[in-house]
């Protein structure tokens, strides 16, 4: 019984394992990180004032310095939970200041990449 009691305790974080807190109730998950055609893929989620969170799924073009959310999701309640609902929105590249939280997600998740020489 004391088992079962531990591994109900264990399991929410370990589901929550993957997710590390980038800045204040910014969360990115680098398990999802990919590199496809020079730009690198990537979610991130962030909980909202309102009590509810939102989740995105970015591509990042480090050469441009540009970004972009490939899908959006809205969730109910905070950490994903709740209800949701999906919105597919324009691919149009956007460029961000360095100071702000998603300029420095890209200069962050980036920098490694280019060092390393693993984008052209």
């Amino acid at each position: 019984m004391k088992k079962l009691l531990l591994l109900l305790f264990l399991i929410p974080n370990l589901v929550m394992a993957e997710w590390f807190e980038f800045s204040q109730n910014v969360y990115t998950n680098l398990s999802t990180m990919d590199l496809v055609n020079n730009k690198i893929r990537l979610k991130s989620y962030v909980n909202v004032p309102q009590g509810a969170s939102i989740s995105f799924f970015y591509e990042f073009n480090c050469n441009e310095k540009a970004y972009r959310s490939l899908k959006t999701v809205f969730y109910s309640m905070p950490d994903l939970q709740g209800t949701s609902e999906t919105v597919n929105r324009g691919k149009e590249w956007q460029y961000s200041e360095k100071t702000s939280i998603i300029g420095k997600m890209l200069d962050d998740h980036c920098a490694p990449f280019l060092k390393k020489g693993m984008i052209k």
